[in-house]
């Protein structure tokens, strides 16, 4: 059954149920994409959740170190035996015809061992964020990543999924906020703590907007007169709007049910 879902191209509604993408014959790490468009990364979100789920019940102490384990022996080992070489890239997985096997071969999973080291360094004891060298490290760190990563996305430089790619930068300014708040701390702000809120719903409602537009663009004139910035921030606005909907009338309400049927 896993085989067939993973490897099959129709049956649309099993794939969008259980965040199992359309065609693993197709190029990584979208293969062939999932009925919801942005919903092709939600396939390694719980490929990796079943690691952890995995390494928690061999020792919930050591349940970072195992679930890093299995993720870099299955990534590089997987790889280097279907391929005879490893990348880094996103864009490859082991060359044989099986869409469990091309997932686990995947060095998109690896984002998750930076995630997991990355909280081991902030909640351990390998560094002590209270001494004022670190603070300050950590600014430096933070204004560099921040600088560093502006200039390679606006000069197109590390392009593509994967460490050799974006992820490459996303790296180091998601660690070094991180590191940032854990030495110097940050002011609350209402604001981005309410899109931090809404950022589920915007990841699946934004692209599907998009979608809509030409549908709807003879209708509503504004599409036709508006462009550039304009029409950017016009079509963030309607994003926030529409998340801000999202989250307080379907997520909202099912994270409530949800809570009631476990209890």
């Amino acid at each position: 059954m896993s085989h067939f879902c993973l490897t099959s191209p129709g049956n649309h509604q099993t794939h969008l149920i259980l965040f199992i993408n359309h065609d693993y014959s197709k190029p990584a790490p979208f293969f062939g994409y999932s009925t919801l468009i942005t919903a092709w990364t939600l396939g390694f979100e719980m490929l990796f959740y079943c690691i952890f789920i995995i390494s928690m019940a061999i020792s919930h102490r050591f349940r970072t170190l195992i679930s890093s384990i299995i993720i870099i022996i299955c990534s590089v080992g997987l790889q280097a035996y279907f391929n005879g070489t490893y990348s880094l890239s996103g864009f490859v997985a082991a060359n044989y015809d099986n869409g469990f096997i091309k997932m686990l071969s995947s060095s998109m999973l690896l984002e998750f061992v930076f995630g997991m080291l990355v909280y081991e360094i902030v909640n351990g004891r390998f560094i002590d964020f209270n001494k004022n060298a670190v603070k300050f490290t950590a600014k430096i760190y933070f204004n560099f990543s921040v600088i560093f990563s502006v200039a390679c996305y606006l000069s197109g430089y590390y392009k593509g999924h994967g460490f050799d790619g974006y992820g490459y930068y996303c790296a180091m300014l998601f660690s070094s906020f991180i590191f940032h708040e854990k030495a110097n701390g940050l002011i609350f702000n209402k604001y981005l703590s309410n899109l931090g809120d809404w950022s589920y719903s915007i990841y699946l409602s934004h692209y599907a907007i998009l979608l809509c537009i030409p549908y709807v663009e003879d209708y509503f004139g504004i599409f036709k007169v508006s462009y550039g910035a304009s029409k950017f921030i016009f079509l963030t606005m309607l994003t926030l709007f529409i998340s801000k909907l999202m989250h307080e009338l379907i997520e909202k309400k099912f994270v409530h049910f949800s809570k009631r049927f476990l209890k």
